[in-house]
Parts: C-alpha cells; sequence; structure tokens
C-alpha cells in the first residue's frame, strides 16, 4: 500500500475502512492531459498522491460518492454554476485552485492553489464551506487556509 493510500485511511471521517474504493493511479499522460487543461502545473505532493491512487471513493448518504478527489473531480462542481446565490467569484477563484478533498456531497472543499490570486500562492491549501458563498466579497471571506500541506488536509 503507498504512503498516500496510508494516510488516507487514517482520517478519523472514513468509519469503514473497509468501504473505501481507491482509484487506480493516475498516469504521467494523464496529469499532463490534466496539467493542459487547468493551465498549471501540479504541486509536487498531489501528482504523488495521483500516482498513487486517483481519488478514492466512500459511502456517503447511502451512495458512493468520491471522498478524495482525483483529476475527474477536481474543478469546482458544475452544480455551482446554478447554485441559489451568485457564485461568480467562487467560479473565477476556483479557477485556480484544484481540489483534492470533498465532504458532505460537495458542500466543502479543500484545495491546493495552482496560480496564484488575491493573497494566495501557489501549494496553499484553501478549503471553503457552501454556506459562507452569499456573503463572500473578497476571497479571503470565502476561502480559509487552515492547513498547511496535503497530509494535514487528508488527515482532517
Amino acid at each position: 500500500m503507498g504512503k498516500w493510500r496510508e494516510l488516507v485511511l487514517r482520517n478519523p471521517r472514513i468509519e469503514n475502512k473497509d468501504d473505501c474504493v481507491f482509484n487506480p493511479p493516475a498516469t504521467e499522460d494523464d496529469l499532463q492531459r490534466f496539467e493542459a487543461e487547468i493551465g498549471a502545473k501540479l504541486p509536487s505532493d498531489v501528482r504523488e498522491m495521483l500516482l498513487d491512487f486517483n481519488g478514492m471513493e466512500q459511502p456517503e448518504w447511502g451512495r458512493r460518492k468520491p471522498f478524495i478527489l482525483g483529476t475527474g473531480h477536481m474543478k469546482l462542481p458544475e452544480f455551482y454554476t446554478d447554485w441559489d446565490v451568485p457564485t461568480d467569484k467562487l467560479l473565477e477563484w476556483s479557477k485556480n485552485i484544484v481540489y483534492v478533498k470533498q465532504f458532505n456531497s460537495f458542500t466543502h472543499l479543500w484545495g491546493v492553489v495552482v496560480k496564484p490570486f488575491a493573497e494566495f500562492q501557489i501549494g496553499d491549501i484553501v478549503e471553503f464551506d457552501h454556506d459562507d458563498i452569499e456573503d463572500a466579497e473578497e476571497a479571503s471571506d470565502l476561502l480559509t487556509s487552515r492547513h498547511k500541506s496535503l497530509t494535514e488536509v487528508l488527515l482532517d
């Protein structure tokens, strides 16, 4: 078992480790295509994780949902374009982030900055809760950075 899988399985939010399904690793070609799609290089720790496994699913609300996100889910989910409050700023800021973990049906997301914006730099870890979208005027009103590394995010 790879280092990143072991780390994920130590997360206390995962109630039944046997129900976790790790996707096969991304290939170098997969990562190059994804980097071209987002217009940025992935931080080395994110690349390393994706080369260990390309996302992990676990049961949530009676269905299997992504918990640790692979390249197919790392951009902001489409449903945020048709949210019940304006999301223009979130959509713009999210172009600079690859999301690596979600909780509660994508209402809480953690990501890694891949292009600098506002006060955030490449490699910064950010998170947001959908309940804060409506009141966000500045990136810092919505995106917080209480984690210092991808390891911390995977363990939280």
